[in-house]
């Protein structure tokens, strides 16, 4: 597996997230069946940029925490050879599920009113936008209940569990 990790704000405590990121991932991405053979792109931003995304991408001016922008329609793991055609990096062979943008400022907000460690928020804003790009939903109450499961599953085995 391949996480592109950009520090767009440029914050040195941000370095020893990778890490973190990374390993949240990939207890997603085995939950999911996919591995090595899964990249995608996770860029820390300011509230300014991920207000400008919101606004420009989904019609919302307002700040929010992760937004992603999925590669591949519907879900992965279900996927057709046809969904998935031009979804696969030319150089490496790896599937590209998309970009996930989280902004540092709202997940720091949000560990606070949580009452929870900002590397739990982030952990939680990394494993639900990357399920977002696996094709993931939380319209309805089954899709919510479905997506927390998965979520809770992938932050508990890498020691980050609900506090």
């Amino acid at each position: 597996m391949r996480m592109d990790f950009i520090n767009q704000i440029g914050c040195e405590s941000l370095e020893g997230l990778q890490t973190l990121l990374l390993s949240a991932a990939q207890a997603v991405l085995k939950e999911e069946g996919l591995g090595p053979e899964a990249s995608f792109s996770v860029s820390i931003v300011s509230e300014d940029e991920i207000r400008s995304a919101n606004a420009r991408f989904r019609g919302v001016d307002a700040v929010t925490d992760v937004l992603s922008f999925p590669q591949v329609g519907g879900r992965v793991k279900n996927a057709s050879k046809a969904d998935l055609l031009g979804a696969f990096d030319p150089e490496d062979g790896t599937l590209f599920l998309g970009d996930l943008l989280i902004c540092d400022a709202r997940v720091r907000e949000q560990a606070g009113e949580y009452g929870h460690s900002a590397e739990r928020e982030y952990g939680y804003m990394l494993a639900h936008g990357l399920l977002h790009l696996l094709g993931y939903d939380h319209e309805t109450s089954d899709e919510k209940a479905q997506m927390r499961a998965l979520e809770e599953r992938a932050l508990s085995f890498v020691g980050l569990k609900r506090e």
